[in-house]
Order: structure tokens, then sequence, then C-alpha cells
């Protein structure tokens, strides 16, 4: 699968693929890339997709970053949520 290739260089954009066509596989691995690259918009992929585990794990990532970075990350629905 191409998309797997592509994890180490876009796991955040394969993340999101992997949640909007339902491939459990490549959500778990493309997850770790995009969480480590990205905390916030994998919170924000994580949250939409349903995915609860993730979100936990993306929200404790992303609570170890600063309140500026989050307020420029997050969509204001999600800020709220997160202060």
């Amino acid at each position: 699968m191409r998309s797997r290739a592509a994890i180490p260089h876009h796991p955040v954009e394969v993340f999101e693929y992997a949640i909007k066509h339902g491939y459990p596989d490549l959500i778990e691995e493309a997850g770790q890339g995009a969480l480590s690259a990205r905390p916030f918009r994998a919170l924000m992929c994580a949250q939409k997709g349903g995915l609860t585990e993730l979100v936990d794990r993306a929200a404790g990532e992303a609570l170890a970053s600063s309140l500026q970075h989050a307020y420029q990350n997050l969509s204001p629905e999600m800020f709220g949520i997160w202060v």
C-alpha cells in the first residue's frame, strides 16, 4: 500500500486518509506518527473520527504543549474543550 510508505514523511495526512476511508491498521500506524509530529491536529482528526483511545493519547500529548501553541493550532471549539 502506497499510503503506508508515506507515513514517515506525511503521518498526519495518511492518518486523515485512513480515518476517512476506514483503514484500521493504517489508522493505528499513522496515528503514532501523527501524534509525534502534530499532536493538536491528531487530536482533532481522532475526535472527528470517533477514536476515543487516540483522542485520549493525543490530548495527553497536546497537554504537554504550550497554551500559545494550542491557541494557534486548535479550532475555537477544540480550544475551548482543551482549556
